[in-house]
């Protein structure tokens, strides 16, 4: 170790692409903006991610990550803010790990969400610091293409699909070079939230991904977004380019796509947003996975993510207000009633429509008629999923733990939304200190944080989130669905399967 002119210790390892410098401070390795890939820029934009190449010089490791140019995020109202440098040449890993590397430690990799169109894995709010050293467990975020750059789809420019590729090519970096920072590549955990537990979904679709997890923690994943079909990812390109006077079927189009300012990419992209077709209410994003190249569609899918799943170990679970964190701020649904919401229902679910609607009221008694619209877009986007997750695990070889994360804000109108675990799962209250879903910090809540770490932290080392000081947590079986509900005090109780 050596000492730089801010008075910190600095720590060097080797990567099979050379030597790489990081911080260490009480116990702890930090190295921030590590590449796995070369910068997807000129003719590597919108392409897939091209490994990162062998390095002479000394890579400085210290300063914060670049994420991926990105739209402002939809729920900063209820998240806050976390700003970051964007960059093109975004395609990193940050890690967090304990020191010194007397042993091997397993991997915990972290996907963040943002709905396919923002967010980071190095952003202050996914510091994986406090959870890598207080439970000697690596910590691995990373940053992949995001909106158009990441999945843009169209037959003669891009098979789509890069940002979900840069995700399986960090994975492959982490096992080429875990021995480097500590880490155990036999003993690696993925964790995601909403988009990135739905990427980590379409990953146990792919086998070549498959085999580089041994576990899983899938935090509010959105299962029932499905791959674009064909059809629907060429609507989606054809209106982005449209917005940039490009014709996507005249063979310059990836050319000329390659030297678009990425200013322009971005405002293309919000104005392919602003253009969807979509139903009030339907947060589902214009760029994401597409049933092409290695991912498939339709029944397929479904097909190959239960093959997938069938012999993981994972944790799964949603929040109980999911969908209020989309609906609370939209003034689109200021003032709804009960004479509004069978039109916006019937365009969300279809048919299926007053069904869903009767099940949220009788469930909640006294409900608003937001509340009976979010409770019900909760289940089906959400809720649904994670039994379905669920029981193809217990049907296979593998274990699943399933839980509800209950706790809210007392007397916020976000409830349990989208998103309000994050904090708890990393300890990084003081980067959400301006979340409108969080409220002021206390004790309890470093508890409760405390203890929803340990939990991840037992399973990522041990493979059973239970045990010594942790509560009881009976793995899911379709003759006993047990959930844990996470709340100011953590209880066990049975889980509701779909009739």
């Amino acid at each position: 170790m050596r000492t730089n002119v801010n008075k910190m210790d600095t720590i060097e390892i080797t990567t099979l692409e050379g030597r790489v410098c990081g911080l260490v401070a009480q116990g702890l390795a930090t190295f921030r903006g590590v590449p796995f890939a070369e910068a997807p820029t000129g003719a590597l934009r919108f392409r897939p991610p091209a490994p990162a190449k062998p390095r002479s010089d000394v890579l400085d490791a210290t300063v914060p990550a670049a994420v991926c140019p990105q739209v402002p995020s939809r729920l900063a109202k209820v998240m806050g803010e976390c700003s970051a440098e964007q960059d093109e040449n975004c395609l990193t890993v940050s890690i967090w790990a304990p020191a010194p590397f007397q042993r091997p430690r397993p991997i915990l990799v972290w996907f963040h969400g943002g709905g396919y169109l923002s967010g980071g894995g190095s952003l202050p709010w996914y510091d994986g610091g406090a959870l890598a050293r207080d439970n000697d467990i690596v910590v691995v975020g990373v940053n992949s293409r995001l909106g158009a750059l990441g999945y843009l789809c169209h037959p003669g420019i891009t098979d789509g699909n890069m940002g979900l590729l840069d995700q399986i090519q960090a994975l492959e970096w982490i096992a080429g070079n875990a021995a480097s920072f500590g880490g155990d590549p036999k003993r690696v955990t993925l964790m995601g939230q909403s988009g990135g537990a739905h990427s980590i979904t379409c990953m146990l679709a792919i086998p070549e991904a498959r085999q580089l997890m041994q576990r899983a923690i899938l935090l509010s994943n959105p299962f029932a977004l499905r791959p674009f079909s064909r059809d629907e990812s060429i609507a989606c390109a054809n209106a982005f380019c449209a917005n940039l006077a490009i014709d996507p079927n005249q063979p310059d189009a990836l050319t000329r796509l390659q030297s678009v300012p990425v200013g322009r990419i971005l405002e293309a992209t919000i104005a392919t947003l602003r253009g969807s077709t979509r139903s009030l209410g339907d947060p589902t994003p214009p760029f994401g996975p597409a049933a092409t190249g290695i991912l498939p569609g339709g029944d397929a899918f479904l097909e190959a993510v239960r093959t997938g799943a069938g012999g993981i170990d994972a944790i799964i679970g949603s929040t109980a207000d999911e969908a209020l964190a989309f609906y609370t701020f939209d003034p689109r649904f200021a003032g709804m009633s009960f004479d509004t919401l069978p039109r916006i229902a019937e365009a969300l679910f279809g048919p299926s429509w007053q069904a869903r609607i009767n099940r949220a009221c009788h469930a909640r008694p006294g409900a608003t008629a937001l509340e009976v619209l979010s409770d019900a877009q909760t289940a089906h986007y959400f809720g649904e999923g994670v039994e379905e997750l669920a029981s193809a695990i217990a049907r296979g070889t593998g274990n699943v733990w399933v839980y509800r994360f209950d706790w809210a804000s007392p007397g916020s109108s976000l409830g349990a939304c989208h998103c309000i675990e994050l904090p708890f799962v990393f300890g990084t209250f003081d980067a959400f200190a301006k979340a409108p879903m969080l409220g002021c910090l206390d004790e309890k809540k470093r508890a409760l944080s405390a203890c929803v770490q340990g939990v991840i932290a037992r399973f990522v080392r041990d493979g059973v989130p239970t045990g010594d000081t942790l509560p009881h947590w009976p793995k899911f079986t379709r003759s006993l669905p047990t959930l844990l509900q996470i709340n100011s005090v953590l209880t066990t109780g049975l889980a509701r399967l779909p009739s």
